[in-house]
């Protein structure tokens, strides 16, 4: 070993590696110097810039304004254009036609004119939500059946009914089977035909479902209109909450995407409370009614949403309702400017596969079906599908219907004080409830398991 160490190859390998290592170091020096070089130019010039906009009164933006403003339109693999026809070709001429939501109202606007403004929208899209009225009656009707049945298990047509506890289980599931396989449908259909015309056509399935459960002589004809039912439920959902986004001011968004979850806690209050006075059947035949009076007497007379009408070439029609919503402090070529920019996908025929092509759209797909994974395993939608059976097992004093009302009075109470306090706080404070393992929502289900499970 001591004559290999010492041999005129090993002399001449220790010799190569201390110029490679003279050498890497040299390299590292240059490197660093090069890079300095480069920081200390691009400050200056920053700082020349900064002068320049102060001095002109332009306003400074920083570097992450400048990727939100720049990322968007970059992202689309197409050439927009500016407002003057010509196409954008670098990046000052996207940030120069990406229009912000201050710039959409006049700054001047008085405070009294928003506020009415948004009464406005707010009245119109509460006229919107009833439909969500019937589709709280939809998931508690269930609960009027199972109450009905045990005093008496008649029909409209005096013949007997029984339902096995599989078969009422099924009242519950087929609704939701019905909901979760339309979805793809409504959502094609909310595209395609726009938002108002899915709300009118809705009435169709939910309807046909009533008329089912009014006038069935046995279960399985019951089992039939809960599935149509939630057929009519995934239509009416998917069209409502697109057009109350797309609608609403961005200051009461958070308050309008509120709003239906209230008006499903009021419609599942009122099926309950009308049970006491009323048979099952006849539950179900006002309900279709109420159905029919929305599709036909308060959806003709709403407005189409201005999204789809510019992204489908009716820009005139899309000012006309922008100036109805947004008063006359609005800049409508800039409103109509975000508006295609937002909807740049469905502007032309592109396939479904390009819209997954940005990676922006993807995130926000993933997040969200992420937030709706856990809200909707959350087990809220089963107990307020199952609340009376759940309560009368557990051996209350109280009758089954009035401990119903109370536990969803209860949920109707937080979805009022997240309608106001929404916009509020901000949309954190939202996410923090939401995903604290700790949250309410799980204590509360575990206590009403605990409770059951005792009594």
């Amino acid at each position: 070993m001591g004559i290999i160490s010492g041999s005129p190859w090993s002399l001449l390998a220790g010799i190569v590696t201390a110029l490679c290592h003279s050498s890497i170091r040299q390299r590292r020096v240059q490197f660093r110097g090069l890079v300095e070089e480069l920081v200390i130019d691009e400050c200056l010039t920053v700082r020349a810039q900064c002068f320049h906009r102060i001095s002109s009164g332009t306003p400074v933006l920083t570097h992450m304004e400048k990727v939100k403003e720049i990322k968007g339109p970059l992202h689309t693999g197409q050439n927009p254009m500016q407002d003057n026809g010509t196409p954008l070709t670098s990046i000052h001429d996207v940030t120069a036609n990406q229009p912000s939501d201050s710039s959409i109202h006049n700054e001047n606007e008085p405070t009294y004119k928003r506020q009415l403004r948004y009464a406005k929208q707010l009245l119109m899209l509460f006229l919107v939500t009833q439909g969500h009225v019937n589709l709280g009656m939809i998931v508690s009707w269930s609960n009027s059946l199972v109450s009905d049945i045990l005093v008496d298990n008649s029909t409209l047509f005096g013949n007997q009914i029984a339902f096995a506890p599989w078969e009422m289980d099924m009242t519950g599931s087929l609704l939701f089977i019905g909901t979760a396989s339309t979805f793809p449908f409504a959502g094609w259909l909310v595209a395609k035909a726009g938002r108002r015309r899915p709300m009118m056509l809705t009435c169709v399935p939910g309807v046909v479902g009533w008329a089912f459960c009014g006038l069935a002589s046995d279960q399985r004809l019951v089992l039939v209109g809960r599935y149509f039912q939630g057929v009519s439920g995934a239509i009416l959902g998917s069209a409502v909450r697109t057009y109350l986004v797309e609608v609403a001011d961005t200051g009461i968004r958070g308050a309008a995407s509120m709003l239906p979850e209230v008006m499903k806690g009021l419609g599942a209050i009122a099926i309950i409370a009308a049970g006491m006075l009323m048979p099952w059947y006849f539950l179900a035949f006002m309900c279709g009614a109420q159905f029919l009076f929305y599709s036909c007497l308060i959806v003709p007379f709403l407005p189409e949403s201005p999204t789809y009408l510019a992204v489908t070439g009716k820009e005139e029609e899309a000012r006309q309702v922008l100036r109805r919503l947004r008063g006359p402090a609005v800049k409508l070529d800039k409103e109509i400017q975000k508006l295609k920019e937002e909807n740049r996908f469905s502007s032309n025929d592109s396939s479904i596969w390009t819209v997954f092509s940005d990676s922006q759209v993807v995130k926000r797909i993933l997040i969200i079906t992420g937030l709706f994974f856990i809200t909707n395993f959350s087990g809220s939608e089963v107990i307020r599908v199952n609340a009376t059976r759940m309560l009368q097992e557990s051996g209350l004093a109280m009758d089954g219907e009035m401990s119903t009302i109370v536990v969803f009075s209860v949920l109707l109470c937080g979805n009022i004080a997240g309608f106001f306090l929404i916009d509020r706080p901000g949309t954190s404070v939202e996410r923090g409830v939401l995903l604290d393992p700790r949250g309410d929502r799980p204590r509360c289900h575990g206590r009403l398991r605990v409770f059951r499970r005792s009594g």
